[in-house]
């Protein structure tokens, strides 16, 4: 949001030289924020997992902005929105974990098991965030809005 993530994109506005504009995952395209966390294929994916399991229709997102700005629809629901950050937050932390992973150690992770990273470590950031009380594993490896109320799905 602040294009402080040295993608290709961000790293030639300020200035700097790069000698490859193209996208590090593909090479289709010049490499940007919205094309590595939304557009890429990989990461279309790992949204596909991770929306189905919050039973969530899957939405198609033109900006990393407005990819972030999803958990307000859980605005009646503090919880709700806390519990969507954190979940959406983890999305772009793990994808840019298998971004550099592919990058820098050759290593391609198969997006299912990004979105496992993402289910495993937003349930451990939420269980230890004190004012969430979320609850247990199983309640949190079925769709972790289900238990709370006032649902808006």
């Amino acid at each position: 949001m602040h294009g402080r993530i040295p993608v290709a994109n961000n790293l030639i506005t300020q200035g700097l030289q790069v000698s490859n504009q193209m996208c590090t995952l593909c090479n289709k395209d010049v490499e940007s924020v919205d094309r590595l966390f939304l557009h890429y294929e990989f990461a279309k994916e790992v949204h596909f997992w991770i929306f189905k399991w919050c039973d969530i229709a899957v939405q198609g997102f033109s900006s990393v902005t407005e990819f972030l700005d999803t958990s307000t629809i859980w605005n009646k629901c503090q919880r709700k929105k806390v519990i969507g950050d954190v979940i959406l937050f983890g999305v772009l932390w793990f994808l840019w974990f298998a971004r550099n992973d592919k990058l820098f150690k050759n290593i391609q992770v198969a997006p299912p098991k990004v979105a496992d990273e993402i289910i495993s470590n937003s349930y451990s950031w939420c269980k230890h965030m004190s004012r969430l009380n979320y609850g247990g594993w199983a309640e949190w490896s079925c769709p972790p809005f289900a238990r709370l109320s006032t649902s808006p799905f």
